[in-house]
């Protein structure tokens, strides 16, 4: 329910034109479902606060690593 309700506020902080508390709100979002979803892997969230951090631990714990040209691929400019 806490990032549902962070989620419907950064919303109307973007109607209102608050793009600031919207942008503040949209990061306390993401870390939030990244420490849930380390949490769900029986996990405990390290460098809590660091985004970067925990990403890449979300990537390390469901293998969510993708080939050095996938972005490339996706832009056209793979092979």
């Amino acid at each position: 329910e806490y990032v549902r309700d962070i989620a419907k506020r950064a919303s109307a902080d973007v109607y209102k034109g608050d793009f600031d508390s919207a942008l503040t709100k949209s990061r306390t979002l993401l870390e939030e479902t990244f420490c849930y979803v380390i949490e769900q892997a029986d996990a405990q969230p390290e460098g809590k606060g660091n985004i970067g951090k925990l990403f890449e631990q979300v990537r390390n714990l469901y293998s969510m690593h993708a080939g050095a040209d996938v972005d490339n691929k996706r832009n056209g400019l793979g092979a």
